[in-house]
Parts: structure tokens; C-alpha cells; sequence
């Protein structure tokens, strides 16, 4: 059922025929992102190709949920710029990703993502700064991409 939903606004927002609420968006990719079960593959496909398609069309929505749907990828063991990127490049080319293909502007947006360090780099930070605990333990580790040359968290 939330599968569905997903993939109808999705197809709904891709013709750009009506006005879709922000919040009608939200509250879709994140019902789906609490009720997907799954390896962490599969899961990270699934959130992927939603959150692209959604926010291809609502690009300022991408720091809200990108890093939900890229933690499953940091689940995976991931921690370098170049790592995440393929796995955005190859989902964009996987013909049967779970759950289902992005739309046409969602596959153009994981490509555009796969190339912004920037924003990989934050979503991991906000991954990463969420499962911190409180305080911070005594030579806590650091991912790689937050401890690359250029990254402001690699000393928090």
C-alpha cells in the first residue's frame, strides 16, 4: 500500500499536472522510509529511487531526505565519496531496483547527486551525527568521508 502511494506521487509529481503539497511529499517518502522492510540493499534502492523522483521536482527537499535514504548505503559499510557515488551511478542504470525503476527525473537526479560531494558528505554527516551518543565517546571514529581533506566535521 505505501509502495503504491509512493510510486503514484511519484508518477503524479513527474507529469506536473496539479499542485502537490511539501507536506503531502514528506509524510509519503517517510511512511514509506518507517514501514520498509528489507536487507539494507534493498532498502537503500527502494528509498533511493523514491527520494530522487520526489525530489527531483522539489530539489530543496533533498536535505530532509537524503540521508535516510542514503544511511542504509552507510549501513552497508560504505564511507567513501567514490563508493557512494557508484552506488547512486548504478542504481541509476539497474533496470529492476526493489520496490521499482525512479522516474525519468528521478534517475537524471541520482546521476546529478552521484556527483556532489557536497551533499553525500552532509547526508552521511547527518546519519553519522545521529547515532553519535551523548556525550561523545573518547576517540570516537569517524567515517571516512567526514575525515577527508575539505570536511568541516572531521574534528566534532
Amino acid at each position: 500500500m505505501l509502495k503504491i502511494a509512493a510510486f503514484e506521487l511519484m508518477a503524479r509529481l513527474e507529469s506536473e499536472e496539479e499542485v502537490i503539497e511539501d507536506s503531502e511529499i514528506i509524510d509519503t517518502y517517510f511512511s514509506l522510509e518507517r514501514r520498509i522492510q528489507s536487507n539494507c540493499d534493498s532498502v537503500a534502492q527502494g528509498l533511493l529511487v523514491v527520494m530522487a523522483s520526489l525530489c527531483a521536482h522539489r530539489r530543496f527537499l533533498t536535505a530532509k531526505l537524503f540521508p535516510s535514504a542514503i544511511a542504509p548505503v552507510y549501513a552497508l559499510g560504505f564511507e567513501r565519496y567514490e563508493s557512494f557515488a557508484q552506488y547512486l551511478r548504478c542504481l541509476a542504470e539497474e533496470d529492476r531496483p526493489y520496490l521499482g525503476p525512479p522516474t525519468r527525473s528521478g534517475r537524471s537526479y541520482l546521476l546529478e547527486l552521484s556527483t556532489s560531494e557536497a551533499l553525500i558528505r552532509d547526508a552521511i554527516s547527518n546519519v553519522w551525527q545521529s547515532m553519535r551518543r551523548d556525550p561523545p565517546e573518547e576517540n570516537e571514529y569517524i567515517p571516512y568521508i567526514l575525515r577527508s581533506p575539505g570536511s568541516e566535521q572531521a574534528t566534532t
